[in-house]
């Protein structure tokens, strides 16, 4: 699996207070991931047990809000619903649904990780641990994006030069800025 991450300076500090706040005992080899990662986003990943992508796994204390765990867990919605039922989100795939790892110590799934459509019931165990998990995600190594030039040239070809907008050349603009900003590494948890 690859992963570009969310590294933090005080990753075992935040683990700590995090397990604090929330009263829970995370499985080690999530720990483990924190404390080297924090997180970090996984595109072009694809998780074949579940037959899901996964876009990014959740950090603590990290600047992008919409994947820090406490940030989302303070929103109360689905994941906050989840973590009263020991299940703490870890991920998720482009259509917001979750990938999740159970935190309740005395359950024989414990540190198990399940995947929920955010919109059905339906919860799949995925695997048995978080490191685990992490050998059923196959990555993709990202190609350099195509510039705004060679997407116009391709705009061109296709007949559709009036559609392209100052939208349009903004979202170009910030889907190339963002995957070069990406640094794929292996994820290993040792």
């Amino acid at each position: 699996m690859l992963i570009s991450c969310f590294r933090n300076e005080d990753n075992m500090n935040n683990l700590l207070m995090f397990e604090e706040r929330y009263s829970i005992i995370l499985p080690n080899d999530y720990k483990r991931f924190i404390i080297k990662y924090n997180g970090g986003y996984t595109p072009e990943t694809y998780v074949s047990k579940c037959k899901s992508n996964i876009n990014v796994l959740f950090g603590l204390n990290i600047k992008e809000e919409e994947y820090d765990l406490n940030t989302i867990l303070e929103n109360k919605g689905l994941a906050y619903e989840m973590l009263k039922q020991e299940l703490l989100v870890i991920g998720e795939n482009e259509w917001g649904d979750y990938f999740s790892i159970n935190i309740n110590k005395t359950s024989n799934n414990y540190g198990g990780v399940t995947f929920k459509y955010h919109d059905k019931e339906k919860i799949l165990y995925t695997a048995e641990s978080f490191e685990k998990f992490t050998k059923l995600c196959k990555s993709r190594v990202l190609e350099k994006p195509w510039s705004i030039e060679e997407r116009w040239e391709r705009v061109r070809k296709a007949g559709n030069e009036d559609k392209i907008n100052d939208y349009i050349l903004k979202t170009w603009r910030d889907e190339i800025d963002f995957y070069e900003s990406i640094n794929q590494e292996e994820l290993i948890l040792d």
